[in-house]
């Protein structure tokens, strides 16, 4: 799934459900009050194994400190009347790739990263065998300017 913010939400749980009912109050708030709101959509960065990071910076986890990042850059936006933005590190995927990824992942990452069989061995980590859903940085990139540093590649050395 190639996950923009325009994207339909299909809630699963409590946290998913309260997550979007606070947008939705964020949005009604900033319309009827005119004060600028900007929701951050942060992917994982809490503490997991090594391998799973990895795994996650590149389609779904960003580093805590580029998430810091997006909320200062949110910061510097105050005359945004409203917005909903994807903070997560930056995938090397397209689009068009998404079906592959389901059923392909590791043909399609060493497309990218040719070297990372070698990488991951060395680690004895292993290449995930699909990824589901993408989270997609456009939107920020273009309105407020984020830039994550922290990326796949730079989370292996």
């Amino acid at each position: 799934m190639w996950v923009t913010e325009d994207l339909v939400p299909r809630p699963r749980d409590i946290y998913d459900i309260t997550k979007l009912a606070a947008e939705e109050l964020c949005a009604l708030f900033a319309h009827e009050a005119s004060l600028p709101v900007i929701c951050l959509r942060v992917a994982r960065f809490f503490p997991e194994r090594p391998e799973i990071v990895a795994v996650h910076r590149l389609c779904r986890g960003v580093d805590l400190r580029d998430a810091t990042t997006a909320h200062l850059l949110a910061l510097d936006h105050r005359t945004m009347p409203f917005g909903v933005f994807n903070i997560s590190a930056r995938p090397p995927f397209d689009e068009n790739e998404v079906e592959e990824l389901l059923v392909n992942a590791p043909d399609v990452i060493r497309r990218y990263y040719p070297a990372v069989d070698h990488v991951f061995a060395a680690r004895q980590w292993q290449l995930p065998p699909t990824i589901d859903s993408v989270y997609v940085i456009d939107r920020a990139e273009r309105a407020l300017d984020y830039r994550p540093v922290r990326n796949f590649d730079a989370y292996l050395g």
